[in-house]
């Protein structure tokens, strides 16, 4: 994994860097995906306001926002917080990027109890979430290669995840 501050990806910080900028939009993700090589990019601090950004553009936010309860995220989308574990297909992922934020809280419910985890999964269903994945996000690797890593209890280690950072949801 490659590990990378929020500060490279958002301006104005992330034109202060030496050598070329990166970003999570546009020419700057194209040349962060490049230089990257295929490895996964965890990124400190996951701010809850860029989640949806980071997911789209296939990096790992480590947040301090694990509240269960948010399904709303700042920016209007509905908040999946399992997008490797429970992997979305493509239905039910149109279907709550298009969702009014009133609605969220139950259709994110509907979605839990009807799609299945990554180990409740058949090979063909895991074959084509890592095809639709390798395409979203630019992954270097085959699906073959994938499918080799990925098994019933193991997704790739490319896989996109939401991870709560050390101390998120500490309540005392």
């Amino acid at each position: 994994m490659i590990p990378c501050a929020l500060e490279y990806l958002v301006p104005p910080t992330n034109r202060l860097t030496l050598g070329t900028p990166v970003s999570l939009e546009g020419r700057g993700l194209k040349r962060l995906k490049k230089l990257s090589g295929g490895y996964p990019i965890y990124v400190w601090p996951g701010k809850i306001h860029l989640e949806s950004k980071m997911l789209s553009a296939g990096l790992t936010p480590l947040t301090d926002v694990a509240d269960p309860n948010l399904s709303t995220l700042p920016c209007g989308t509905a908040r999946w917080v399992k997008p490797a574990t429970q992997p979305l297909d493509e239905m039910w992922f149109e279907r709550l990027s298009k969702s009014e934020p009133m609605n969220h809280e139950s259709i994110i419910a509907e979605a839990r109890s009807n799609l299945p985890h990554w180990h409740e999964m058949s090979d063909g269903e895991r074959s084509k979430t890592l095809t639709t994945w390798r395409k979203r996000f630019s992954w270097n690797r085959s699906v073959e290669e994938l499918e080799s890593d990925s098994k019933t209890a193991t997704m790739p280690w490319e896989a996109v995840r939401i991870v709560g950072h050390r101390g998120c949801g500490k309540t005392d």
